[in-house]
Parts: C-alpha cells; structure tokens; sequence
C-alpha cells in the first residue's frame, strides 16, 4: 500500500509546490506517518523533500535571485540548525489533548497549537485587502529567514513562511520559485546533517525503494509544474499560498499534521 500512495502523494504534491512554494513535505509527512514513527517519517520525507528540490534547482536555479538567495538563505540556515537541534532532543511536547476519528486517536499538543496559530495569523494578512499587495522591507528579510528555517527544522513545514515573506518582496513569479527552490535545498541540506546517525542511516538503507519511488514520482510532478510554468499567474500563487496555510494551521490544530 506504501508503494501507491506515497509516490502518488509525492508526485501531487511536487506539482502543488512547483508553484506556491511549499506543499511536499507538509502532504507527503501524513503520508509516511501511516507506515513509520514519526522520527522515521520526518527523516524520509526530508530526503524525498531534498532531492525533489535538487532536481528543481537544475530547471530554475537560473532564475533566482542571489541577493535574496544569501540575504534570506544564510539567516534560514542558522534557524534550521537550532530548529533540529531541538527537535533532536525535545521530542513530543505535552499532549494538550487527545480525541478519536476515522478509527484513529489523534493527539493535539502545544507545539501543533503554536504552529496552527502562526499559520492562521500569516493567512488573515494574507487575505487583508489593505495588507494583499503591501511590499515588505528588506529589514524582514532575516529574521523571516530565521523563522522559517527554524520550523523547517523542528518540524519540516518551512515552506509556507518562506513563501509568505519571498511573494511580498515584489519579486516575479519566475524569480519567487527560483529563489525558494535555493533556499530551500540550503534548508534541507542543514537540517538532515542533524538528523542524521548510524541508526537512522540504517533505516534509510533499509527502506532505500520506498525513497526512490517518492523521489521519481516528486521529479515527475515537478517537471510538469515547470512545463505549465507561464499558465500560472502569481495572483494564483499568492491565493494558493494563502489557502494551503489555512488547510495547514486547521489540520494542526486538529493534530493531524
């Protein structure tokens, strides 16, 4: 059953990400969670999530922006660091509370209200008619890198911030993916150095066909997105962005993701 719907979730969600900037960890982690632990889990879809990126990078890396890429990246590096840092030995947080749907017991804790906050603040901006099209300054640049790169490490879910921050830079839509896709990789690249230990490399081996079909199908996904490229508007992509962190923030408030 892995073999099906985790490719299929990778290669959607690949697509969805091309354009709104994030979407592939934050679908593809549920996905591995129904057949691994957790630690497990966030280990494989880090590495689905980085060489998907990778593969991205060698279509669009030319249109980045190498200011934006140091600006933003090098500050998204340090948060990720000291986001996997504590992931490494802060373990599960304190169940607030638990309840049972579909079968399945669903624990909510205070890092999923925190984060599920965060998200539905980021999307009331989002969606605030005078705030829509308001440019932000370049003095947000670096602590919207911390901040993103510090949940990308904890938990995975860096895209939706680094999205939030890079689309209100009045940059276009060419140049918003190109960017993401750079920082991003830097991102990965940082936080599996923390995850990574003898034991987990292990595990990685072992399920060493499950990655490769997730990463092909991810690769699938993302060569399309660059192929529909131009059909995509960046109004699209602010709404896209806007609605995923609304979908995001509820599902973390119900402990699903």
């Amino acid at each position: 059953m892995e073999y099906f719907l985790i490719p299929l979730v990778a290669g959607g969600s690949a697509l969805l990400t091309f354009f709104s900037g994030f979407g592939l960890g934050t679908l593809l982690l549920p996905a591995f969670l129904i057949f691994f632990p957790a630690p497990i889990a966030i280990l494989l879809t880090a590495i689905v999530h980085l060489l998907n990126n990778l593969f991205k990078g060698t279509l669009v890396f030319r249109n980045a922006s190498l200011d934006l890429v140091l600006r933003f990246g090098i500050p998204s590096i340090v948060g990720a660091f000291m986001g996997a840092r504590l992931l490494a030995w802060l373990g599960q947080s304190d169940i607030l509370y638990s309840y049972s749907m579909w079968d399945r017991t669903f624990d909510v804790t205070w890092l999923n209200v925190c984060l599920g906050l965060l998200m539905l603040a980021f999307t009331c901006l989002e969606w605030i008619p005078r705030l829509k099209d308001k440019q932000l300054s370049d003095r947000w640049l670096i602590p919207g890198g911390i901040l993103s790169g510090f949940f990308g490490g904890l938990s995975g879910h860096q895209g939706a911030l680094r999205s939030l921050f890079l689309v209100k830079t009045g940059i276009s839509k060419e140049v918003f993916i190109g960017t993401g896709v750079m920082i991003a990789v830097m991102v990965d690249i940082t936080r599996l150095s923390a995850y990574l230990s003898v034991e987990n490399f292990e595990q990685v081996q072992s399920h060493a066909g499950l990655i490769l079909c997730g990463v092909l199908a991810a690769f699938g996904g993302s060569w399309f997105g660059n192929a529909q490229l131009k059909k995509v508007t960046l109004e699209f992509v602010r709404h896209t962005v806007a609605t995923l962190m609304l979908i995001i923030s509820v599902l973390m408030f119900m402990g699903i993701l």
